[in-house]
Protein backbone atom coordinates (compact mmCIF):
# COMPACT_ATOMS: atom_id res chain seq x y z
CA UNK A 1 0.00 0.00 0.00
CA UNK A 2 1.05 3.33 -0.65
CA UNK A 3 0.81 5.68 0.84
CA UNK A 4 1.17 8.99 -0.46
CA UNK A 5 -1.43 7.14 -2.96
CA UNK A 6 -4.31 6.24 -0.30
CA UNK A 7 -4.22 10.55 0.01
CA UNK A 8 -3.81 11.36 -3.60
CA UNK A 9 -0.88 12.85 -3.28
CA UNK A 10 2.64 12.74 -4.70
CA UNK A 11 5.84 12.15 -2.88
CA UNK A 12 6.86 15.78 -2.76
CA UNK A 13 3.63 17.17 -0.71
CA UNK A 14 3.84 19.89 1.66
CA UNK A 15 2.58 18.63 5.07
CA UNK A 16 -0.25 21.72 4.44
CA UNK A 17 -1.44 19.45 1.12
CA UNK A 18 -1.42 16.74 3.16
CA UNK A 19 -3.78 17.70 6.29
CA UNK A 20 -5.70 19.07 3.40
CA UNK A 21 -5.80 15.80 1.66
CA UNK A 22 -6.70 14.03 5.02
CA UNK A 23 -9.31 15.95 5.82
CA UNK A 24 -11.60 15.72 2.54
CA UNK A 25 -10.54 12.38 2.31
CA UNK A 26 -11.93 11.45 5.97
CA UNK A 27 -14.51 13.37 5.63
CA UNK A 28 -15.86 11.68 2.73
CA UNK A 29 -15.06 7.81 3.66
CA UNK A 30 -15.95 8.20 7.52
CA UNK A 31 -18.22 5.22 8.54
CA UNK A 32 -20.61 7.33 10.31
CA UNK A 33 -21.59 9.07 6.94
CA UNK A 34 -21.64 5.44 5.19
CA UNK A 35 -18.05 5.08 4.21
CA UNK A 36 -15.57 1.80 4.60
CA UNK A 37 -14.04 1.48 7.40
CA UNK A 38 -11.28 -0.39 5.97
CA UNK A 39 -10.68 2.68 3.42
CA UNK A 40 -11.27 5.15 6.38
CA UNK A 41 -8.66 3.05 8.43
CA UNK A 42 -6.19 3.17 5.66
CA UNK A 43 -6.32 6.93 5.40
CA UNK A 44 -6.12 7.36 9.15
CA UNK A 45 -2.97 5.46 8.75
CA UNK A 46 -1.67 7.46 5.39
CA UNK A 47 -2.52 10.17 7.69
CA UNK A 48 -0.59 8.87 11.03
CA UNK A 49 2.76 8.15 9.25
CA UNK A 50 2.89 11.22 6.60
CA UNK A 51 1.78 13.78 9.00
CA UNK A 52 5.00 13.27 10.98
CA UNK A 53 8.25 14.09 9.98
CA UNK A 54 10.10 11.62 11.42
CA UNK A 55 7.60 8.37 10.22
CA UNK A 56 7.90 10.10 7.10
CA UNK A 57 11.29 10.00 6.51
CA UNK A 58 11.67 6.82 7.49
CA UNK A 59 9.09 5.63 4.71
CA UNK A 60 10.06 7.52 2.14
CA UNK A 61 13.79 6.09 3.02
CA UNK A 62 12.49 2.39 3.71
CA UNK A 63 9.17 2.33 1.83
CA UNK A 64 7.78 1.19 5.10
CA UNK A 65 5.47 2.21 7.72
CA UNK A 66 7.76 2.50 11.17
CA UNK A 67 6.88 -0.25 13.73
CA UNK A 68 5.02 1.07 16.95
CA UNK A 69 6.99 1.28 19.89
CA UNK A 70 6.79 -1.75 22.14
CA UNK A 71 4.57 -1.01 25.36
CA UNK A 72 6.92 -2.49 27.64
CA UNK A 73 10.40 -2.34 26.53
CA UNK A 74 11.76 -3.17 29.77
CA UNK A 75 9.91 -6.37 29.78
CA UNK A 76 11.40 -7.10 26.23
CA UNK A 77 14.88 -6.49 27.13
CA UNK A 78 14.27 -8.66 29.57
CA UNK A 79 13.31 -11.18 27.62
CA UNK A 80 15.65 -11.32 24.85
CA UNK A 81 18.52 -10.93 28.28
CA UNK A 82 17.25 -14.25 29.66
CA UNK A 83 16.54 -15.73 26.76
CA UNK A 84 20.05 -15.37 25.41
CA UNK A 85 21.63 -16.20 29.18
CA UNK A 86 19.28 -19.76 29.35
CA UNK A 87 20.59 -20.32 25.10
CA UNK A 88 24.07 -19.90 26.51
CA UNK A 89 23.25 -22.79 29.14
CA UNK A 90 21.40 -24.74 26.63
CA UNK A 91 18.92 -24.49 28.70
CA UNK A 92 19.86 -27.49 30.69
CA UNK A 93 19.51 -26.04 34.54
CA UNK A 94 16.80 -25.55 36.68
CA UNK A 95 17.00 -22.00 37.58
CA UNK A 96 18.40 -19.12 35.73
CA UNK A 97 17.73 -16.13 38.44
CA UNK A 98 20.83 -15.42 39.54
CA UNK A 99 22.61 -15.65 36.12
CA UNK A 100 19.71 -13.47 34.54
CA UNK A 101 20.56 -10.62 37.35
CA UNK A 102 24.54 -11.41 36.73
CA UNK A 103 23.76 -10.37 33.19
CA UNK A 104 21.72 -7.26 33.49
CA UNK A 105 23.89 -6.42 36.33
CA UNK A 106 26.91 -6.86 33.57
CA UNK A 107 25.35 -4.67 31.28
CA UNK A 108 24.14 -2.27 33.74
CA UNK A 109 27.97 -1.45 34.20
CA UNK A 110 28.92 -1.92 30.38
CA UNK A 111 26.29 1.39 29.84
CA UNK A 112 26.90 3.38 32.63
CA UNK A 113 30.93 3.12 32.01
CA UNK A 114 29.76 4.21 28.54
CA UNK A 115 27.34 7.23 29.87
CA UNK A 116 29.97 8.68 31.76
CA UNK A 117 32.97 8.47 28.78
CA UNK A 118 29.97 10.48 26.66
CA UNK A 119 29.23 13.00 29.66
CA UNK A 120 33.22 13.70 29.01
CA UNK A 121 33.07 14.06 25.23
CA UNK A 122 29.77 16.32 25.52
CA UNK A 123 31.69 18.12 28.87
CA UNK A 124 34.97 18.80 25.76
CA UNK A 125 32.87 19.42 23.24
CA UNK A 126 30.52 22.38 25.22
CA UNK A 127 34.24 23.78 26.61
CA UNK A 128 35.64 23.38 22.87
CA UNK A 129 32.74 25.83 21.65
CA UNK A 130 33.10 27.79 24.32
CA UNK A 131 36.38 28.36 23.57
CA UNK A 132 36.79 29.07 20.12
CA UNK A 133 35.56 31.84 17.37
CA UNK A 134 34.46 30.60 13.83
CA UNK A 135 33.45 33.48 11.16
CA UNK A 136 32.25 30.58 8.87
CA UNK A 137 29.06 29.97 9.37
CA UNK A 138 28.87 25.97 8.32
CA UNK A 139 32.06 25.34 10.40
CA UNK A 140 29.94 26.64 13.69
CA UNK A 141 27.12 24.48 12.39
CA UNK A 142 29.11 21.68 12.59
CA UNK A 143 30.30 21.59 15.42
CA UNK A 144 27.09 22.35 16.81
CA UNK A 145 25.84 18.74 15.01
CA UNK A 146 28.46 17.64 17.01
CA UNK A 147 27.16 18.76 20.39
CA UNK A 148 23.94 17.57 19.36
CA UNK A 149 25.13 14.06 18.65
CA UNK A 150 27.03 13.51 21.59
CA UNK A 151 24.04 15.17 23.45
CA UNK A 152 21.64 12.82 21.78
CA UNK A 153 23.56 9.88 22.59
CA UNK A 154 24.01 10.70 26.39
CA UNK A 155 19.78 10.22 26.23
CA UNK A 156 20.14 7.43 24.34
CA UNK A 157 22.31 5.68 26.81
CA UNK A 158 20.27 7.07 29.79
CA UNK A 159 17.15 5.73 28.42
CA UNK A 160 18.82 2.35 28.18
CA UNK A 161 19.94 2.70 31.87
CA UNK A 162 16.41 3.02 32.91
CA UNK A 163 15.14 0.39 30.93
CA UNK A 164 17.66 -2.32 33.05
CA UNK A 165 16.74 -1.01 36.10
CA UNK A 166 13.14 -2.07 35.49
CA UNK A 167 14.52 -4.94 34.02
CA UNK A 168 16.25 -5.95 36.68
CA UNK A 169 12.86 -5.44 39.08
CA UNK A 170 11.51 -7.77 36.66
CA UNK A 171 13.98 -9.90 37.18
CA UNK A 172 14.05 -10.16 40.84
CA UNK A 173 10.02 -11.26 40.89
CA UNK A 174 10.63 -14.27 38.42
CA UNK A 175 10.05 -17.65 39.66
CA UNK A 176 11.19 -21.08 37.73
CA UNK A 177 8.49 -23.48 38.02
CA UNK A 178 9.48 -26.06 35.63
CA UNK A 179 11.51 -29.33 35.34
CA UNK A 180 14.50 -27.74 34.29
CA UNK A 181 16.14 -29.87 31.14
CA UNK A 182 14.88 -29.80 27.98
CA UNK A 183 15.26 -32.51 25.97
CA UNK A 184 18.14 -33.83 24.30
CA UNK A 185 16.21 -33.74 20.68
CA UNK A 186 14.71 -29.63 21.96
CA UNK A 187 18.34 -28.96 22.47
CA UNK A 188 19.44 -29.53 19.30
CA UNK A 189 17.15 -27.58 17.99
CA UNK A 190 18.02 -24.19 19.93
CA UNK A 191 21.55 -24.35 17.85
CA UNK A 192 19.77 -23.03 15.24
CA UNK A 193 18.96 -19.62 16.99
CA UNK A 194 22.36 -18.85 16.48
CA UNK A 195 24.19 -16.00 18.37
CA UNK A 196 21.76 -13.23 17.97
CA UNK A 197 17.91 -14.93 18.18
CA UNK A 198 16.55 -11.50 18.49
CA UNK A 199 17.59 -8.17 16.94
CA UNK A 200 15.67 -6.29 19.26
CA UNK A 201 18.47 -5.78 22.16
CA UNK A 202 21.76 -5.63 19.79
CA UNK A 203 24.62 -4.59 22.32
Amino acid sequence: MNLYQVLGLHKTASKHEIKKAYKILAQNHHPDKGGDQEQFQRIQDAYEVLSDPDKRAHYDRTGEAPRPEPENQAALMLFDIAFRVMDKAQFAKKNYRADILNAIYEKQAEAKACYHRFEKIADGIEYFLDNIEAADEVIVECFNQRRNEANERLKAIDNEINLLDEAEELAKAFKFTGPGQLTDQNRYRTASFGQDPFAYYNT
